[in-house]
Formats: structure tokens, C-alpha cells, sequence
């Protein structure tokens, strides 16, 4: 059982969201310093690393933007309800016992 948990996060030190174009790679989007409220923020940081990567200077990262018609947004999640005896554990060799962490037991 996972009884701790532990993380490495980004700090930004200029107290805010770091969303830009690497300068030494560009084309890589970096996405950084996301502390509260990032959560609430994603949709919109989403939208503007999608409205960064198709600015005009796209074409000069070899972009090939297409949209797919068969990209469903609302698919419903997966989940697999579990009774109180489900026997699973982290790692489990059996990928039906195997669990994520702990809040799914």
C-alpha cells in the first residue's frame, strides 16, 4: 500500500504559468511553474499551447496539423467499479488485480 506520497514539481520563480516556445527547441512547447489553480486552468493552458503550435510559424516547425473527425471528447472514462474483497495491489502480475494506487481499493 502507498501510505506516502512525493513529487517533483517545477517552481517558476517569476510567480507565474510559463507557457512558451523553447528558443533551443523549437517546436517544444514548455509548460511549467503550474501550481494553483492549474487544475482549474488546464482547458485554457491547453488552448493556448494548441493556438502556439498553430501560429503562423507553425509551418516553420514541419507541423502537419489535420484535424480528426474521429476524435470522440466525449468518451466516456474507464472505470471499473470494485468491490470491497477486490484483491488487487500495486504491481500485481494478474492486470486485472493490478491497481494504480491505493485510492482505487
Amino acid at each position: 500500500a502507498i501510505t506516502s506520497y512525493a513529487g517533483l514539481r517545477a517552481k517558476s520563480n517569476s510567480r507565474d504559468f510559463i507557457i512558451e516556445e523553447s528558443e533551443a527547441s523549437p517546436g517544444f512547447i514548455n509548460v511549467a511553474g503550474i501550481d494553483s489553480p492549474g487544475l482549474t486552468s488546464s482547458p485554457a493552458i491547453a488552448k493556448m499551447v494548441v493556438d502556439e503550435l498553430i501560429r503562423p510559424h507553425a509551418a516553420r516547425m514541419r507541423l502537419n496539423m489535420t484535424r480528426n473527425y474521429n476524435f470522440n471528447p466525449f468518451r466516456s472514462a474507464i472505470i471499473k467499479k470494485k468491490s470491497r474483497d477486490f484483491p488487487g495491489r500495486i504491481d500485481d502480475p494478474n492486470p486485472e488485480h493490478n491497481i494504480v494506487c491505493r485510492c482505487e481499493r
